[in-house]
């Protein structure tokens, strides 16, 4: 699994180039050291995926692997080594609207971001950017993980349109 949003678009990136050349899925999963769900999510895309895409297929792994019981480790203080603490206004991270490209940059590039992503996964950050990753897409990282725990522990979502027991 890759550990940052670089290593999922380099890995994506040769998942691509491999597949072109015709190499079988099972193969580039062994070269690339990734599962074939994994790898599915990574060709499922034409051509190189955006940057956004690659950033958001990252985060949901590390969502997946939360939901499933591993989170990745956080470092004790890992906030100290972030990049987010040499930039000069706070109120960057809490943007109103879409976020400065220039602050998402500055987390794609920042040592600790599995480690922020982590964090902001597993107790309900609600706004601001962490780990590269939006307010809009943490909301839905959330029900992503909310649902995988649901379904593993049996639960199954009615259709909208069924009536609870009991109900007029």
């Amino acid at each position: 699994m890759a550990t940052n949003y670089q290593q999922a678009r380099h890995l994506i990136a040769r998942a691509h180039a491999l597949a072109e050349v015709g190499h079988p899925p099972e193969t580039i999963a062994d070269i690339l050291g990734i599962d074939l769900a994994t790898l599915a999510r990574y060709l499922e895309t034409r051509g190189v995926p955006s940057t956004d895409r690659v950033r958001y297929l990252w985060a949901r792994e590390i969502a997946e692997q939360i939901a499933a019981g591993n989170p990745p480790a956080v470092p004790d203080r890992w906030w100290e080594h972030g990049s987010c603490r040499s930039v000069g206004d706070p109120d960057a991270w809490f943007p109103v609207g879409a976020p400065d490209p220039a602050v998402l940059r500055t987390c794609d590039a920042c040592p600790v971001q599995t480690a922020c992503l982590t964090v902001a996964l597993t107790r309900p950050e609600r706004d601001g950017v962490w780990g590269g990753i939006t307010h809009r897409h943490l909301l839905s990282l959330y029900r992503r993980i909310q649902r995988i725990r649901m379904h593993r522990r049996g639960y199954r979502a009615r259709p909208w349109h069924s009536k609870r027991e009991g109900a007029a």
